[in-house]
């Protein structure tokens, strides 16, 4: 593409003047589009503040869509803040711009995988709820409906009420696709959107979804011309992008909860008589196989005493923040000692009797004894261990606080329902150095808008 093209595409009387009855010349637009081709041509990184009504995404997506009608494999993401813009692009702009421009490209928008529904996860709830699974009154009889019906799985597109448990239990999920040995490989609603990413030139993603692949391809030193999350791909623009710190924050955020932990905890085992779909139940599951049953009753013994410990930190936190009146509370070492004489205590025991919990459950689970159609069970297992000991290890970090680094340390205070639970969180200070390494530098071209 070139920069005459640009002018005749964008100036008065150009081309989308004359096929877009809504459309008006905009001086600001025109050079935005120059700007965002330049970085195209000279790989370069562009960050391009733009005033509202200047119709911005036109400017970089006229680019982005002649680099794609070149060469289909020459692709773009765009990533997003909303999805309010997201539908914009695929509903609105893209497709006016297809009809301007006289050609088109295929172009998809990503979502994370827990977005889909997972086939096989959802049988297994089905089989493992029958009394409810088929009444038409129950939410798996109703989800179990929609699976019949729908043709993306995208749990966006289920209507009515849609318990979290249950969704987590039969969602997508990497540690438990089983891949081409799955049964419902090829009707996966997942791998089909995959396949449709990877023939799309132009991808719209939100900016999680784009931190994720950058961050999982920086950790598995994997180059942007191979698929991770995403497909391969050369360009991105990043709209709203005055979120992008706040996103990417929150991405590289470790956080521990109580809330959390109990989460975990209840996909293994739950003892308060909840019933039905997404209730925990894998640890009576996998007893028959266990050789030694008599650790059975040992980590129950432990779930209670962690989850009674995690409780009394909760509400010596709750206690201590409310009594001084704080949502919030900033950390550094010099307050901490305070900190450590109020919750220290409580801290230790989660973590300790956590640790004593863990190494029961990966006992338990070193003493099963299954056949090969049943071991994807225990595989599942040992991921909700590691689940498990991945939320004590961030308490344990954050309690040592005589070797904090630059990180951020902060006490918070969240709502779930009508209960509070305090979260203890370590943030990095900054951002910019690892998207730089991570997503900046390996990159033909990237525009920030």
């Amino acid at each position: 593409m070139t920069e005459k093209q640009i002018y005749e595409i964008f100036d008065q009387d150009g081309l989308l003047s004359q096929k877009l009855d809504t459309f008006e010349f905009r001086e600001g637009q025109l050079l935005m589009a120059l700007d965002v081709l330049n970085c195209y041509q000279k790989n370069g990184i562009g960050a391009i503040e733009a005033g509202t009504g200047i119709g911005k995404s036109f400017a970089y997506l006229v680019p982005a869509l002649f680099y794609a009608f070149d060469d289909s494999e020459d692709r773009t993401v765009i990533a997003t803040s909303t999805i309010n813009l997201q539908k914009q692009l695929m509903e609105k702009d893209l497709p006016a711009l297809f009809s301007a421009l006289g050609k088109e490209c295929s172009i998809a928008i990503a979502v994370g995988r827990n977005n889909y529904l997972c086939l096989r996860r959802l049988h297994e709830e089905v089989l493992a709820n029958e009394l409810y699974a088929y009444d038409g009154i129950s939410e798996i009889s109703k989800l179990n409906a929609f699976a019949a019906t729908t043709e993306t799985g995208l749990r966006t597109e289920y209507e009515g009420r849609l318990d979290y448990n249950l969704w987590t239990s039969v969602c997508s999920d990497g540690d438990f696709c089983m891949g081409g040995k799955c049964p419902y490989f090829t009707e996966c609603y997942y791998f089909k959107a995959k396949k449709k990413l990877s023939e799309a030139s132009i991808i719209i993603c939100n900016h999680h979804l784009l931190f994720v692949d950058s961050n999982s391809r920086y950790e598995s030193e994997l180059p942007y011309d191979e698929e991770a999350i995403l497909p391969p791909f050369r360009h991105l623009v990043i709209d709203e992008a005055h979120n992008v710190e706040r996103h990417a924050t929150d991405l590289f955020t470790n956080t521990y909860s109580s809330y959390a932990l109990r989460r975990q905890m209840d996909y293994i085992y739950d003892n308060r008589g909840g019933k039905g779909a997404g209730s925990g139940r894998i640890l009576d599951d996998l007893l028959p196989y266990c050789t030694e049953q008599k650790i059975y009753q040992d980590i129950l013994d432990f779930y209670a005493l962690v989850r009674a410990r995690a409780e009394t930190l909760n509400m010596a936190a709750l206690n201590m923040l409310e009594y001084n009146n704080l949502a919030h509370l900033l950390l550094t070492k010099k307050n901490m000692g305070h900190v450590e004489g109020q919750l220290g205590q409580a801290i230790k025991d989660v973590v300790e009797n956590g640790g004593r919990l863990v190494a029961r459950l990966n006992s338990f689970a070193s003493k099963l004894a299954m056949d090969e159609a049943h071991q994807f069970k225990a595989d599942e297992f040992t991921v909700h261990i590691t689940r498990i000991s991945d939320v004590i290890d961030r308490l344990g970090v954050f309690m040592d606080w005589r070797n904090w680094n630059d990180d951020i340390h902060y006490l918070d205070i969240e709502r779930h329902g009508a209960n509070k639970y305090v979260t203890f969180n370590i943030a990095p200070l900054e951002v910019s150095e690892v998207l730089s390494e991570a997503l900046f530098k390996k990159l033909d071209s990237v525009i920030c808008t």
